[in-house]
């Protein structure tokens, strides 16, 4: 479920992961790798944004930073599909949450990343699709848009992690 308020620090985990999104990532299995992560500095767009995919019957959770999803895949990534995250945000960006998903030294699933922006210059679109994004889309995009990139993140999500060979996501820059 969508979080409306910061959990006081008491409520966090070591990692800083508050303790609610802990419980709801804990309810899903790691085989069933179903959950999308929506990040967006602007906290009222994140959740907009997972309360319209949960609408749409898929699994969502709302983290505040890129340093908080990070976290949540170090404790329990097995679950998580897909990332939607924006482009421009405080401390790590989103091409920075791409690039360091996609490290070949991090250890752990890897989610599909589907990056939204209402900013991005063609550089920065084609940056992040080479850096591993499945889809770039910008704000404001069409609802369809991105529930179909989800829907395909989590089919990529679901292949890869049952040991079948799927195409490389960094395609699709049509969608800039």
């Amino acid at each position: 479920m969508p979080r409306t308020t910061e959990p006081p620090p008491s409520a966090q985990d070591p990692q800083g992961v508050p303790r609610d999104l802990v419980m709801d990532i804990g309810t899903v299995s790691s085989t069933d790798c179903a959950m999308v992560v929506v990040v967006d500095d602007e906290p009222d767009i994140a959740r907009e944004i997972a309360e319209g995919l949960a609408a749409d019957g898929f699994q969502t959770l709302v983290a505040d930073s890129a340093e908080q999803v990070i976290a949540l895949l170090d404790r329990d990534g097995g679950s998580i599909a897909v990332v939607v995250t924006d482009l421009r945000m405080p401390g790590m960006d989103g091409l920075g949450l791409i690039r360091r998903l996609r490290d070949p030294a991090r250890a752990g699933a890897t989610p599909e990343i589907v990056m939204m922006s209402g900013h991005a210059s063609t550089a920065e679109k084609q940056a992040a699709l080479m850096a591993g994004a499945l889809a770039v889309l910008n704000k404001p995009f069409a609802w369809d848009d991105l529930a179909r990139a989800v829907d395909q993140g989590l089919d990529l999500a679901r292949a890869r992690r049952a040991g079948m060979s799927v195409p490389d996501s960094r395609r699709n820059p049509s969608q800039d």
